[in-house]
């Protein structure tokens, strides 16, 4: 991800060869919730104009809270993506929450 890591600001996702997503940071409340708003695809680090496929799912939210039990803290992810897309976030997410578990508990 290359970010300000600011409320209000773009974020984009993005792999070895520049290509991904690019979001709003629509809610940043630091240790306590980000929330982002996806918007648009990016091909060979630049951000594409919205196409009708990009249309489809451009406002999708993804949320993340931190949630204090006790001493413990609890990740929420809130997922709102269109079908399509649910494979790749039921493989990916429990991977990547796996290892914010592991370097939080280190």
């Amino acid at each position: 991800a290359k970010s300000s890591w600011k409320q209000g600001e773009r974020i984009h996702f993005l792999d070895p060869n520049g290509n991904g997503m690019y979001s709003e940071i629509s809610t940043l409340v630091k240790n306590e919730k980000m929330y982002f708003t996806h918007i648009g695809n990016i091909k060979d680090f630049e951000e594409q104009p919205l196409d009708e496929d990009t249309k489809v799912w451009t406002g999708a939210q993804e949320n993340y809270e931190i949630i204090k039990v006790g001493n413990l803290s609890k990740v929420v992810v809130t997922l709102d993506i269109v079908d399509e897309h649910a494979n790749y976030f039921l493989d990916c997410f429990p991977k990547g929450l796996a290892t914010i578990k592991e370097i939080a508990e280190k």
